[in-house]
């Protein structure tokens, strides 16, 4: 099947397509209906009848069950319809349209781990992923990410590469933006690869600013001088973005481990500041309560209480709340 057979409501198998998506370098994806539970799915077909790639990814991706990589229920191989049948990601948008929203460092931090948690799971099964960019990357409404499109990925074997890809003429096969030196020069993959195109996505996230392919540690240097980016974060980015592979971080589980360190860093600084700011208003509430005490304290001296007896009541009970709600906040 070609990818011009393809149109709204047309049944193939037991589903029906509904909706179409967008197509990559090797597929076209549809939103379709299951005819037996109404429920969605994703569907990917060929751009021609050459399904070789596509079923490729499938297979791969069969083997990489985790919660951050889309899910793949179906890998079909047939004459007529090959595809591939995957899980449907609710309220989901490729991370180039989330970059729109006004994220929160915390919540980018978020996005890159479980991405970057993904990654280690592939790689743990010798799987390079060779394409990570915004596009591969979706991300829902509660922040719950999902790696796709395995179309350019690569089982490592023994150190060695099998590779069944049609490349250009220096063996590169991927995005070049977002490729590793070594990558674009048509070298073996590594696990290195995908840290460095991760890092890439991971300042774009940070400030919004792709980082131009060949000058990418000179260009980082001179981007993140007015970047409020906290430090820690430019030494883990900057490392990861080095031409040579051997200077970055060795796995995918160390970049996450730098990323942890700094997350419990930042915790505890937050941490910090609002025992501070309870410390404060601990203060002022004891101040008030002085205060307060000695306003009634001076009503009693002047002997005129006794019109005033209510408020008086009023202004202890209130004295004594307040001393109450101050030993609460030294406490916590």
């Amino acid at each position: 099947m070609i990818n011009n057979e393809l149109y709204k409501g047309k049944k193939i198998d037991d589903f029906v397509l509904e909706k179409y998506i967008g197509s990559g370098a090797f597929g076209q994806v549809w939103e379709v209906v299951s005819v037996d539970t109404d429920m969605l799915k994703i569907t990917k077909f060929p751009l021609n009848d050459d399904s070789s790639i596509l079923l490729k990814e499938g297979r791969m991706m069969q083997e990489l069950e985790h919660e951050n990589i889309v899910r793949i229920e179906r890998v079909c191989e047939d004459n007529e319809t090959s595809y591939l049948l995957m899980e449907y990601f609710e309220d989901a948008v490729n991370l180039r349209t989330k970059m729109k929203e006004d994220l929160t460092e915390e919540e980018k931090i978020k996005i890159i781990k479980q991405t970057a948690k993904a990654l280690s799971h592939a790689h743990s099964k010798g799987i390079i992923h060779r394409d990570i960019k915004p596009e591969n990357i979706l991300v829902n409404d509660r922040l719950e990410v999902k790696v796709c499109d395995f179309g350019l990925a690569e089982i490592l074997s023994e150190g060695s590469i099998k590779n069944s890809l049609d490349k250009s003429g220096n063996g590169f096969a991927g995005t070049s933006d977002y490729a590793s030196p070594e990558q674009t020069e048509g070298d073996i993959p590594r696990v290195t690869d995908d840290i460095y195109s991760l890092n890439l996505v991971f300042f774009e996230l940070l400030t919004g600013k792709k980082l131009k392919k060949r000058e990418t540690l000179a260009d980082f240097e001179e981007k993140v001088k007015n970047e409020k980016i906290d430090i820690k974060l430019k030494k883990i980015i900057k490392k990861n973005l080095n031409s040579d592979y051997h200077k970055r971080s060795k796995s995918m589980t160390k970049f996450i481990e730098k990323i942890d360190e700094h997350s419990y860093k930042l915790k505890n600084k937050k941490n910090r500041k609002s025992k501070v700011k309870k410390i404060v208003l601990a203060g002022v509430t004891l101040i008030a309560g002085t205060l307060l005490d000695k306003g009634i304290r001076y009503c009693i001296d002047l002997e005129i209480q006794k019109p005033y007896d209510k408020q008086i009541s009023f202004l202890e009970e209130e004295n004594t709340s307040l001393r109450k709600k101050c030993a609460q906040l030294v406490k916590d």
